[in-house]
């Protein structure tokens, strides 16, 4: 992914004067704009849900309960199989991907679904509902907004000056 975002965001360097890239750090992504010819905006934090929550409502719901899967409209609309499919557990031949799973949340105890408030809220809740209830966890909701997502909106337009 880095090495397409790279080859994408600098075939544009005469073409625009900066780019919203809208990712979060996510590992992979660390210092990307040292990389790039083109001045980009980005997603504070480490991965979406940061981004979502800020740092610190995304730590303090960390401690709330350790083993949280923190579940935003695409992971619940993804659900069980999403995941499979993300993290190839289908790929054993043979092997349920059921028993991956299992051993992938032995520790989690909650599915937090994350509301930021983009509609269809019943339909994404539902939908996260269902995936707890899959693998046996509690399952909360709380609410949170956009800000985040608007804030590196706006840096990307202060960098193209407009």
């Amino acid at each position: 992914m880095r090495k397409k975002i790279i080859e994408t965001v600098n075939s544009l360097e005469t073409k625009v004067d900066s780019v919203f890239l809208g990712y979060a750090t996510c590992q992979s992504l660390a210092g990307i704009a040292d990389e790039l010819k083109v001045p980009v905006s980005m997603l504070s934090g480490s991965d979406c849900i940061e981004a979502l929550l800020g740092t610190d409502d995304y730590d303090r719901e960390k401690k709330i309960c350790t083993g949280t899967w923190f579940s935003s409209p695409g992971w619940a609309t993804e659900g069980r199989g999403g995941l499979v499919k993300e993290l190839h557990l289908d790929s054993v031949e043979g092997v349920d991907p059921s028993f991956f799973m299992d051993i992938l949340f032995a520790s989690y105890e909650r599915c937090l679904f994350i509301d930021p408030g983009i509609g269809n809220t019943e339909e994404f809740r539902s939908k996260s509902e269902i995936f707890a209830s899959e693998l046996g966890l509690r399952h909360d909701c709380r609410t949170c907004g956009t800000d985040g997502i608007l804030k590196a909106f706006l840096k990307a337009k202060e960098l193209a000056n407009v």
